[in-house]
């Protein structure tokens, strides 16, 4: 039987306020794009790990805030998100009708969960 392998993809410059254009095209000299099928290409933070059942392409799907709170997340956030949603498709991916609305229903958990903590920090 083959093998799932994990994607490392490379960083995407930190900005405070960036757009989810400039996200999409940001490759620097930093950066390295990783082509899965020669269309899609995704800059990552350096250590955030692709799980198997998570494809540059379902990334890509995010537009909007959505995308920019998912890049405003730590590396380990990010892995954490992937991670979860990489074992809910693993356990329950017959019973899950769009897996698209799931990866973004977890992306706006996190995004909720970023921002409270962020309010938290400004609070002490």
């Amino acid at each position: 039987a083959a093998e799932a392998s994990s994607i490392i993809l490379s960083p995407i410059p930190k900005k405070s306020n960036v757009s989810s254009d400039q996200i999409a095209q940001s490759p620097s000299s930093q950066t390295r794009s990783n082509s899965v099928d020669g269309t899609s290409s995704l800059n990552l933070p350096e250590g955030v790990v692709l799980p198997p059942t998570v494809t540059p392409e379902l990334i890509n799907k995010v537009t909007g805030s959505l995308k920019i709170a998912f890049f405003q997340l730590s590396p380990s956030q990010m892995n954490e998100l992937l991670s979860e949603y990489d074992e809910a498709i693993r356990t329950k991916g017959s019973e899950i009708r769009s897996h698209e609305a799931y990866f973004f229903g977890v992306l706006k958990r996190y995004r909720t969960l970023h921002q409270r903590s962020m309010v938290d920090k400004t609070a002490i």
